[in-house]
């Protein structure tokens, strides 16, 4: 025990477990020991175990009080589950065990948020062992929490039956019944409130819960019984006096103003608009000399006409109050009230504007002018005469209006109204002619330079630009608004020189030229400036004209996204704004909003020009199919429009489908009539001939595009280099002009066989050994042209020489003739047909180089050939084809660049019809090429290669496959203006890796070859 005590003080629980274990073996009775054990297993979180030990206490109380104590501690250092907890309360001796146990549990797993409702779903799983109180009210307290309302009440509803319902559970009940707007209920409940506050508590919970759910009926229903009940409860009364004027209860807003004593005017302003008979009964009783204002405003708004006329107010309130009705009589047709009051009123500026209004709306012009005339007189008010010039006008007594602003002006010494300065140079303006036009200078000399200025930018409005040029050539210009008149003036045809007016205008402080300067920047091309005035200005206040020039500028100069902001200001009616905004959508990469907005565009009756700008648009949005219908639309409605003819003529060129290019050719053959310095219509032009095999027809444009090419056209798209593009059309005139090919090829190959040796022979041999091959090749084309839409058929000789060994020559012969047949234009396939002879000697009778080159020794070797060799024949039939080697990865020459890419995979099948032998070579080859620093046209290409080839001969199959590197140099010579390089020479060596097969016997060495073609 003393062990077990003094590693308890270290905490070394292992050991005080292992100690009392073994004493309790020894000793089971001994108690103490059997504590200490239960303490060190809890301390290791071995509840379990604990709680076994525990059951070995032979005391009944002692065992229960220590089984209860580790359920405890296991509860609160690690819960178990809920369901071993369930098992613990179905055995729990007592209620006071059962209690502790559940609310144990429920305190130790209540702050954890995420389980609180599993939790609390498992607390109304728990039987009840005399602890149902208990149990109802925490499940009432968790409930109310989880805001389960109903739950709550099914707890608590039965003790409130039954009178055992605490104080504190009392307003969860009440609160429960609060939140399910249960009114019946909680009045039941109130019956039983343990004090009043805690009523008058529940009762306006109930009332503001019913407010914020939009109840108001409820609402009131219990706040009215609050009132009544206590009078003294302004709190309520007022609450009731807010929710009548939130839910528009006219009645209920005037009793509970009156009810707390609220200010007269201030219900009447409120009632007003809602129930004016109230308001009418209100302002009866209402003080009108508080506030006369205030009354007044309200009388009028409520319609307290007759109330308005018995009422007499102090000073000029009452001057107000007849102003008032005398406005109302005469907005609502009384014209005889309204006379009746004004006849006993003074004649005073009041009195003689209500006249001149009264005569204005009986449609008495002239007295309603003379009126407006006499108000000016006699209060000098520029409103008043503004009024009568306008009605003059109206009236068609123009001198009149002329002589009265020209006094008033004199009068004024020029400081008129804006205004009235405008009536009166439209006045001149309209009355001006060519006998007139004495009178229209003295007026320019004689008025100041604003007023000046102003007449000259009305006269360029109206289009007297002639007036305003002759003026400003004779006198100087000084005013602002006089350039802006100048600029106006220029604006239709030369907008450049506008912008010098507008901006001059605009340095001297005319607000008023800013947008004109930025329209005339739009106009002249000159979108970056036009952007700096546009941005400076607010979106939102932007008309519909300006917002739309802003986008233009804005798209022109290169913000798309700014043209867009500009372009949602407006709500375009033309399609000239539709379609503006289809091509800013189309800039910003929208094409689905580009041609919904083409599409709007096209509904307001579209011409020519606006199907070929939506047609521009579509292209832009990658929909080719509706660019060219509206394009083929737009040359339907103008058909002798050459600009639409070459753009539909190249459109259907470019088409995929072979018809629709078909259809191109009158188009573009047109278009070459009406555009010939166009090199892109020759060319499109050549294409199509082409494809027809029109050959003849198609190196005639070629010629013309090549001669076009020394002149390019400006500003073109810069996908390719002039240079390039004519080397292009000069390799197409080549390919097309090409009827003869020669060419002639020597090779040095590791191992194998000679190539032109015939499959079958007895004496044939695969040997790993060195070869060499001299050929020659001659094709000619067949047909009046030689290529037709790319095919051809051409008849085709060659000559072949070759031995088993690189230092040895001319051991056997072979020579060929047949046709070779090009079937396909866009594809490189190749069909032959081919009668072929050898001749082959032994190996012993084989020249070294120097005699082979010799060609009195060649022309001996002939003779040897058909006197002593073993001569045979076959027919063969063979395919050849190539891929990869077009485009970017072609072996041609390129003028605009230094190095490039080369690519191939060459397949050749061969079958030797007599002997029934079979061959088969495939070819993979890439390489990078460079050119050579020199001015004749030379390439070095490193490369790299993979090659398999089979043979079937004397009944049996074998394969070689190998691998290697090389390096190859080449010339390009014999060109000339339309053609390119016709010949070429090159050499090639490389290292060949045999990786495996029988044919050669993985024979690894180098290959060198030498070919010249022309």
């Amino acid at each position: 025990m003393n062990r077990a005590y003094d590693a308890a003080k270290r905490e070394d629980w292992e050991q005080v477990r292992k100690l009392m274990t073994h004493l309790l073996d020894q000793v089971p009775n001994n108690d103490e020991a059997r504590a200490l054990l239960i303490n060190a297993l809890s301390e290791q979180k071995d509840f379990e175990a604990a709680l076994t030990v525990a059951q070995e206490y032979p005391e009944p109380d002692v065992r229960k009080k220590a089984v209860l104590d580790i359920q405890l501690r296991w509860i609160y250092d690690a819960p178990p589950s809920s369901v071993m907890i369930s098992k613990w309360l179905e055995k729990a001796p007592s209620e006071r065990e059962h209690i502790a146990i559940w609310q144990s549990f429920v305190a130790r797993m209540d702050g954890d948020e995420y389980y609180q409702e599993n939790l609390f779903d498992w607390l109304g799983l728990v039987q009840a062992k005399g602890d149902e109180l208990a149990l109802r009210r925490a499940r009432a307290n968790m409930a109310e929490r989880l805001e389960k309302w109903d739950a709550v009440i099914d707890e608590l509803a039965p003790l409130a039956q039954d009178n055992q319902l605490s104080a504190d559970d009392w307003p969860r009940l009440a609160n429960a019944y609060v939140e399910k707007l249960d009114g019946a209920a909680l009045s039941a409940l109130l019956k039983t409130a343990p004090n009043a506050d805690g009523a008058i508590t529940a009762r306006m919970n109930l009332i503001e819960r019913a407010i914020g759910n939009k109840q108001f009926d409820l609402a009131k229903a219990w706040l009215r019984p609050l009132v009544d009940d206590d009078v003294s409860n302004h709190k309520a009364l007022r609450r009731l006096w807010e929710l009548a004027r939130q839910t528009e209860d006219a009645d209920l807003v005037y009793q509970t103003s009156q009810e707390l004593g609220r200010p007269c005017l201030e219900t009447a302003e409120w009632l007003v608009g809602r129930k004016n008979g109230l308001v009418h009964a209100l302002l009866q009783s209402c003080d009108a000399s508080e506030n006369p204002r205030s009354w007044l405003v309200l009388a009028q708004r409520a319609g307290a006409w007759d109330l308005m006329k018995t009422v007499s107010l102090q000073g000029t309130w009452d001057e107000r109050r007849s102003d008032i009705l005398v406005r109302h009589f005469l907005k609502t047709g009384q014209t005889n009230e309204a006379m009746a009051w004004l006849k006993k009123r003074q004649k005073n500026p009041a009195t003689l504007r209500h006249l001149a209004q009264l005569h204005q709306n009986l449609g008495d012009i002239t007295l309603a002018a003379q009126n407006w005339y006499a108000l000016f007189d006699l209060t000098g008010s520029y409103s008043a005469l503004d009024q009568a010039t306008y009605l003059d006008v109206q009236n068609g007594s123009t001198s009149s209006a002329m002589y009265r602003l020209e006094h008033a002006y004199q009068d004024a010494k020029g400081d008129l109204p804006h205004d009235l300065i405008e009536r009166l140079a439209l006045l001149y303006q309209q009355n001006l002619s060519d006998t007139d036009l004495p009178k229209a200078s003295v007026l320019l000399d004689r008025v100041d330079g604003k007023l000046r200025a102003e007449l000259l930018s009305r006269l360029s409005l109206s289009g007297h630009c002639d007036l305003v040029r002759d003026f400003t050539d004779k006198h100087t210009v000084t005013q602002a608004v006089s350039y802006r008149a100048l600029g106006q003036c220029s604006m239709k045809k030369t907008p450049g020189v506008a912008v010098v007016y507008f901006r001059e205008a605009v340095k001297r402080g005319d607000n008023g030229s800013v947008l004109p300067l930025a329209y005339a920047y739009d106009a002249s091309g000159a979108y970056g400036p036009a952007m700096e005035i546009w941005n400076s200005q607010p979106v939102e206040q932007l008309g519909n004209n300006a917002a739309l020039t802003a986008a233009h500028s804005a798209m022109n100069d290169g913000h798309f996204d700014r043209a867009e902001a500009f372009w949602a200001q407006v709500e375009p009616d033309t399609a000239a704004g539709w379609a503006l905004g289809a091509s800013i959508a189309a800039a910003r990469q929208m094409p689905d909003v580009a041609m919904a907005r083409q599409r709007e565009a096209l509904t307001f009756a579209p011409g020519a020009e606006d199907y070929y700008a939506a047609a521009a648009v579509a292209l832009s949005a990658d929909d080719t199919a509706q660019s060219t219908e509206w394009l083929q639309s737009a040359f339907d409605l103008s058909d002798e429009n050459p600009r639409f003819r070459a753009d539909l003529g190249m459109r259907l060129a470019g088409d995929a489908d072979p018809d629709r290019r078909l259809q191109a050719v009158p188009y573009v053959e047109q278009a070459v009539n009406d555009y010939p310095e166009d090199y892109r219509l020759h060319e499109t032009l050549a294409n199509l001939y082409n494809e027809q095999g029109r050959s003849a027809d198609s190196r005639a444009s070629l010629r013309a595009a090549i001669d076009l090419e020394q002149y390019p056209i400006l500003n073109e798209p810069n996908v390719e280099s002039v240079e390039a593009r004519r080397y292009r059309q000069r390799r197409s005139h080549e390919a097309l002009s090409r009827r003869d090919t020669v060419t002639v090829a020597s090779t040095w190959s590791p191992a194998g066989v000679s190539a032109n040796a015939i499959p079958g022979k007895e004496s044939f041999e695969r040997k790993a050994q060195s070869q060499n091959m001299q050929t020659f090749l001659w094709d000619h084309a067949l047909g009046e042209e030689p290529v037709e839409a790319g095919k051809s058929l051409s008849v085709y000789g060659r000559a072949v020489l070759g031995a088993d060994d690189r230092n040895k020559y001319a051991s056997n012969f072979g020579a060929g003739a047949g046709l070779r047949y090009k079937p396909l234009g866009d594809y490189n396939l190749n069909l032959y047909g081919e009668l072929y002879v050898q001749s082959r000697l032994s190996d012993d009778r084989s020249l070294p180089f120097k005699k082979a080159v010799n060609p009195v020794e060649l022309f001996e070797r002939g003779g040897d050939f058909a006197n002593d060799g073993n001569v045979t024949g076959d027919f063969l039939l063979r395919a050849t084809a190539s891929f990869f080697d077009q485009g970017e990865y072609r072996n041609d020459w390129r003028v605009d660049e230094d190095s490039w890419n080369e690519r191939f995979l060459y397949l050749d099948a061969a079958w030797w019809t007599h002997s029934h032998s079979y061959q088969w070579l495939s070819r993979y080859q890439q390489g990078h090429t460079f050119k050579l620093p020199f001015e004749s046209a030379q390439t070095l290409m490193p490369y790299g290669f993979t090659e398999f080839s089979t043979q079937k001969t004397n009944g049996d199959w074998r394969q070689d496959l190998r691998a290697g590197a090389g390096i190859r140099w080449q010339m390009w010579l014999d060109d000339d203006t339309y053609n390119a390089y016709r010949s070429h020479i090159s050499a090639r060596i490389e290292y060949q890796q045999g990786l495996g097969g029988n044919l050669y016997a993985k024979a690894n060495g180098v290959f060198v070859g030498l070919e010249f073609g022309f």
